[in-house]
């Protein structure tokens, strides 16, 4: 996970990451409310058509609130993304997440740019990326296992 600027002063946040399982199952994942709740959320709300709504609660109670901007299934996703409350400052509907889902042997490689974030909290944002980035790995290739050690890990840091 890297980050950048651009010429606003705002910066972008870079990840990649190779997951294994075909990229329906990942699609599935992003963008439904189902799948959402299986590796991110406690609740979801997730309309996965241009201008539908997305907007789903971390068991922290952080809430996330953004809109789908284009889906093209099942290879991108593009949505606005910010925080109602809980979360780092940054307004709902305020920043842009691009994500790029592009087969490859064995799997799927997911590419996200996440546009537009205040410089303050890019750092945040990264690490909060490439953890849940991982859980979504996991949960794709069926480690179900996995989300329980660090759903434990997490309770434990709190």
């Amino acid at each position: 996970v890297t980050a950048g600027g651009d010429p606003s002063g705002t910066v972008l946040v870079e990840a990649t990451i190779d997951i294994d399982a075909p990229r329906e199952v990942v699609f599935e994942l992003l963008t439904t409310a189902e799948g959402l709740c299986e590796w991110m959320a406690v609740e979801a709300e997730c309309d996965a058509v241009p201008g539908g709504a997305l907007r789903y609660r971390h068991q922290n109670g952080a809430i996330m609130s953004g809109r789908f901007v284009s889906i093209e299934r099942p290879a991108r996703i593009v949505f606005t993304y910010g925080w109602e409350r809980g979360g780092p400052d940054v307004a709902p509907g305020s920043t842009l997440v691009e994500i790029e889902l592009t087969e490859r042997v064995g799997g799927t490689r997911l590419a996200l740019v996440h546009r537009r974030l205040p410089p303050e909290v890019a750092e945040e944002h990264r690490g909060g990326w490439r953890w849940f980035l991982g859980r979504l790995a996991a949960r794709s290739a069926g480690r179900t296992e996995a989300l329980a050690c660090a759903r434990d890990d997490e309770e434990k840091a709190r």
